[in-house]
């Protein structure tokens, strides 16, 4: 099957990438490492339970003043 309005699929067959320019070499010094996922701070699921502690609150506080309104 050729291609279509130019989307490929993979009836369409393996074509090799056109060449590219070399990359330049890295240098040792210019590489910054940071942490993984793993060990990067867990900071943002403090505030995100916070953030959902806080919506939890007001619903519960919002639902008690109607019942005790209406």
């Amino acid at each position: 099957m050729n291609s279509v309005r130019g989307a490929t699929g993979l009836c369409a067959g393996v074509r090799p990438l056109p060449d590219a320019a070399p990359l330049p070499p890295a240098d040792a010094t210019s590489v910054t490492i940071g942490p993984t996922p793993a060990q990067s701070p867990g900071w943002w699921w403090l505030a995100a339970g916070a953030t959902l502690t806080v919506l939890a609150i007001g619903a519960v506080t919002v639902t008690l003043k109607r019942r005790k309104t209406g």
